[in-house]
């Protein structure tokens, strides 16, 4: 009787990439929020593992994979800009990234990164620590309306 054996980390790890891939169909016409890195990826390594047995399975009839390969359009894109506002980068980075070969590794270095935080953000995050610093005691209330004001432009 054969067992396999394999990490429980791994059940969560592919239920969540399965997860992305059906969360991105689900926002096929969503443009205005945000992607992570893990939601991107998991959407593609799915949609490839898909349109590779799709082209095997089907290799003489490929109107299976033709049929697939022009559905999954249909997330992809907003995907890419979502993606692409995740890492505050324009939707026209979208047209390039298109391109053969050079939108191959363009696409590659820029969906790769990992997301930003936008500046109103990070300032009210930066304010949050300073606040609790001074209700610590870690800083005097001087100190803190200096940094405050410094990180308002005040």
């Amino acid at each position: 009787m054969w067992f396999i054996v394999y990490p429980k980390e791994l059940d969560t790890n592919l239920l969540k990439v399965f997860s992305n891939y059906f969360k991105a169909w689900a926002k096929s016409f969503d443009y205005q929020s945000k992607s992570l890195r893990n939601e991107f990826w998991g959407f593609y390594i799915i949609n490839m593992i898909l349109m590779i047995i799709f082209f095997i399975s089907y290799g003489t009839n490929e109107t299976l994979f033709n049929l697939y390969f022009t559905a999954s359009f249909l997330p992809s894109i907003p995907l890419h800009i979502r993606r692409l506002r995740d890492i505050n980068k324009s939707w026209f980075w979208v047209i390039p990234m298109h391109l053969f070969l050079i939108g191959n590794l363009l696409s590659l270095i820029l969906l790769t990164k990992p997301s930003k935080e936008t500046n109103k953000e990070t300032i009210l995050g930066d304010l949050g620590e300073l606040k609790k610093a001074f209700e610590d005691g870690l800083i005097s209330e001087d100190e803190y309306e200096k940094l405050r004001k410094e990180k308002l432009g005040l």
